[in-house]
């Protein structure tokens, strides 16, 4: 990585190459492509960097944000597609972790 390329992006973020990732992987996922720390969901303290949490993805146990809690449901606003996409992500995960728990 050079001085001038951006940051990697950190574990659960929406990615289409490895190299965004760094050292994490770029994986395919149902709720498509996610970067991928993998974790132990029983390890006390947690494996997971801060402000993520070690959560199921198809079998999986892998570090992703947790979504927000405050709200009740899911709604799409305005007509960015980058924003539809983030905002598709977070209800995805937000429905693998109500279906966890």
């Amino acid at each position: 990585m050079l001085a001038n390329d951006p940051p990697a992006k950190g574990p659960g973020a929406s990615c289409s190459s490895d190299a965004e990732c760094a050292p994490r992987a770029c994986v395919d996922t149902s709720v498509g492509k996610i970067c991928e720390q993998s974790c132990d969901p029983a390890a006390m303290p947690s494996t997971c960097p801060d402000g993520t949490q070690c959560t199921d993805v198809e079998g999986s146990n892998i570090c992703a944000t947790p979504p927000s809690k405050s709200g009740g449901g899911c709604d799409v606003a305005g007509h960015s597609p980058v924003g539809g996409a983030a905002l598709l992500f977070a209800c995805a995960m937000l429905l693998l972790l109500r279906r966890r728990a």
